[in-house]
């Protein structure tokens, strides 16, 4: 089954008569299936706060990807899903688990909506720790928290950048045993990169589950 986890465009047309309007009824009534369940940890026990991905089918849903957070005792519902075979995914990036546009097949819970069984509930397990950098942006001198721009690159990918925009606390996820460059700027300062205060280490490169903290101090310009 493909991923349902990419970016997905909705183009809304604009139907005239009772054609179009019978169009519009058909399709709305596939979109009634209901996935419920309990999100748990590797240890069976229940997670809360824990955010359920549902991909159903093929077909564009508006621009949005159906999911819900999960309350104090673990349980979930997603409603208004397409009558199709459906993908359930449990993320928490809080607890370093992330809600990535690709996930590893065996995290995702397989079930199938039809009409005669439109509902389905499932045990949804917390995929795999990621590779994480968790950390503050301050002034140098000052020590007053800063917004701040991130950008950073698979080192063998110069030319295919990311860049994100944070409040002084920020949490960015990377491939693990990868190495990458990172820079941190913000207006007014001059930029931080990470080779330049880690002379030892010519590239940032974390092993599978790391978590790296670091406490960024940018120097303002003259």
């Amino acid at each position: 089954m493909k991923s349902r986890y990419a970016c997905v465009v909705f183009v809304a047309f604009l139907c005239v008569g009772m054609a179009g309007t019978a169009v519009i009824t058909a399709a709305a009534q596939e979109f009634t299936g209901i996935i419920t369940g309990i999100v748990v940890d590797a240890q069976g026990k229940s997670v809360a706060g824990a955010w359920v991905t549902v991909g159903c089918g093929d077909r564009p849903l508006g621009g949005r990807v159906p999911g819900a957070f999960s309350d104090e005792q673990g349980h979930f519902a997603v409603g208004s899903l397409e009558l199709a075979e459906c993908d359930v995914y449990a993320c928490n990036e809080q607890a370093d688990i992330p809600c990535l546009t690709s996930v590893n097949p065996a995290d995702l819970v397989h079930v199938t909506l039809s009409e005669k069984v439109p509902t389905a509930t499932v045990k949804v397990q917390l995929g795999e720790k990621g590779t994480v950098i968790t950390g503050t942006v301050r002034d140098a001198i000052t020590g007053e928290k800063l917004d701040a721009i991130f950008e950073y690159h698979q080192m063998k990918f110069p030319d295919l950048k990311s860049s994100m925009s944070s409040g002084p606390e920020f949490r960015i996820f990377i491939a693990p045993s990868t190495d990458y460059s990172l820079k941190i700027s913000a207006p007014g300062y001059k930029n931080w990169q990470y080779s330049a205060h880690h002379p030892l280490h010519r590239s940032l490169r974390l092993a599978p589950h790391a978590h790296l903290y670091l406490d960024v101090k940018l120097v303002p310009l003259p």
